[in-house]
């Protein structure tokens, strides 16, 4: 009922939608899952090189971004500038913790 008194008569949105799937399919954007990573950039930047990252694709981390590996630091950066986004793993999940109870003055957890 709405949408019959809006002044382009409901029809935009849909236009809206159907431009931007009609986009996406011609950008071919891919999703790329990526898992266990653990601050190994070097081994983060050759595993997207041979899946033939482009911009435009997503990047989908499935938990442990961190810990272990030499460059944690780089790791996160480089997810953040390529816009991934992921789900946290158990490693970040006690890296968060030691951080939190750093700034909190406290002792961090073993």
């Amino acid at each position: 009922k709405n949408a019959e008194k809006s002044p382009y008569g409901g029809s935009l949105g849909l236009r809206l939608v159907e431009a931007v799937v009609e986009r996406a399919k011609q950008r071919h954007p891919r999703v790329i899952a990526i898992g266990d990573v653990h601050g190994c950039i070097d081994e983060l930047q050759e595993l997207l090189r041979q899946c033939d990252y482009r911009p435009g694709d997503l990047v989908v981390f499935l938990g442990d971004l961190v810990s272990k590996g030499p460059d944690s630091i780089s790791v996160v950066q480089m997810a953040r500038e390529i816009g991934a986004i992921g789900v946290r793993g158990n490693h970040d999940f006690e890296v968060i913790r030691w951080h939190q109870a750093i700034k909190n003055g406290v002792d961090p957890p073993v």
